[in-house]
């Protein structure tokens, strides 16, 4: 057996000599020999990247390699990569499975992964998650870094490469909730409290409710308008049928029976007319000033109002029955 040392920095990364060593290596029995083919081709791939200087391109080669074949040498080469990229928490757990590989299959490696991997617990920095009883709701899924956290996994300190991560909160009919905090690469623990989250809001559009009530308005508006006007032919009429009985200021009884129903009729219209003209001006405002919709906590519910003109001997008005 031949042992190879680089450092990188302040790291020490086992290169070729051991890492080369794959005898005893083939665990993974369900796995093609196309499998095994593919993966010595990525490990030698990730090998001369190591050589070359580039470390993170050498751990993407080690991933795949051991996606396709498990084989110690990988596990050990992509445990040291992140050791020396400083994600500690990533190569504390490359390296504990190595210990576990090296121990089924009995290799002498087993010893340097020990070593390696106690020396990384004492770095490791950690991240915990809580989330208070009261801020439980029914579904909550809490993820780190995109992946899901399970519920006994809270609460807990995981550890976690330094620098930034994602936490998120989500539950059906609340508004999902994110943040972002930087893990410093100290061994420290990074707590993060998932607030209570916010109840989505029933959106209810006014629109139809407003809309309604600006048509009805509009509608009785030109009714009324229209009555206004036969009203005032009415009178108009009333009027022209009085004159034959009136001369000057004085009338038969005809023409001050005429006369009195002209000036009702006529009151009647000017009277229909003003509240005709208002009901449409109020229309009109609805619609300008109509909002597009609202939040609110309440189900919507049908409008039933309806707009009735009122006409008395001594009243004209319009008379609005229902609500909202």
């Amino acid at each position: 057996m031949r042992g190879i040392k680089v450092r990188y920095g302040r790291y020490a990364v086992v290169l070729i000599g051991m890492l080369a060593m794959t005898g005893g290596d083939r665990v993974a029995w369900a796995q093609t020999a196309a499998d095994k083919a593919a993966a010595d081709a990525l490990f030698h791939d990730g090998k001369k990247r190591i050589r070359s200087g580039d470390t993170a391109g050498a751990c993407e080669k080690f991933e795949v390699s051991l996606a396709k074949f498990t084989q110690l040498g990988a596990q050990i080469a992509l445990a040291s990569c992140y050791e020396e990229l400083g994600k500690t928490a990533s190569a504390w757990g490359a390296f504990r499975a190595a210990v576990s590989l090296a121990s089924r299959l009995r290799d002498k490696r087993q010893r340097f992964c020990e070593q390696h991997a106690a020396a990384l617990e004492g770095k490791l920095s950690k991240l915990a998650i809580t989330v208070t009883a009261a801020h439980r709701v029914a579904g909550l899924a809490v993820k780190r870094d995109g992946a899901v956290v399970a519920p006994a996994e809270l609460g807990s300190a995981v550890p976690v490469d330094p620098g930034e991560h994602t936490v998120e909160a989500s539950a059906a009919g609340h508004v999902a909730w994110s943040t972002r905090v930087t893990v410093p690469s100290t061994p420290d623990v990074v707590e993060v409290a998932v607030p209570a989250l916010r109840e989505v809001p029933v959106v209810v559009p006014v629109k139809r409710r407003s809309r309604t009530l600006a048509y009805s308005l509009g509608g009785t508006g030109i009714a009324v308008l229209a009555t206004s006007l036969v009203f005032g032919a009415v009178a108009r009429s009333k009027w022209n049928d009085s004159r034959p009985h009136c001369d000057g200021r004085l009338c038969d009884p005809t023409g001050l029976d005429l006369a009195g129903s002209a000036h009702t009729y006529g009151n009647l219209s000017t009277g229909l007319f003003v509240v005709g003209a208002g009901a449409l001006a109020a229309a009109a405002i609805l619609v300008l000033a109509e909002p597009r919709a609202r939040s609110e906590r309440a189900p919507a519910r049908a409008s039933s109002l309806r707009i009735v003109p009122r006409v008395g001997p001594t009243h004209v008005g319009l008379a609005i029955l229902g609500g909202l």
